[in-house]
């Protein structure tokens, strides 16, 4: 559930609220400006622990799940505001976690 003045992201059916306020505005950043891309130290971490992680890290992308054993086909595009996160049958992140 969203609180008033904060801005959402989602998680799997969760919401994560950043720091920023109503009337407030959102500036882009570009990829790759100083900001961390990707989280090699979260692999064998919980998946929920790794999207928090990722969230608070950089809250203008959205994370999401994929299992490792996943067939179907992979995610479209390249996406500077999406994190891709694989986990395996124990909900450990299974592979390096990055932006795209």
């Amino acid at each position: 559930m969203a609180t008033a003045g904060v801005q959402d992201h989602e998680i799997r059916g969760l919401t994560l609220g950043s720091s920023r306020m109503e009337g407030e505005e959102e500036v882009a950043q570009p990829p790759d400006h100083g900001e961390k891309s990707s989280w090699p130290e979260l692999v064998g971490s919980w998946y929920m622990d790794a999207a928090f992680t990722i969230a608070h890290e950089r809250p203008g992308v959205s994370v999401h799940f994929y299992d490792f054993d996943w067939t179907g086909p992979p995610p479209a595009g390249f996406d500077p505001k999406r994190v891709a996160l694989f986990s395996d049958a124990h909900n450990l992140v299974s592979a390096v976690p990055k932006i795209g």
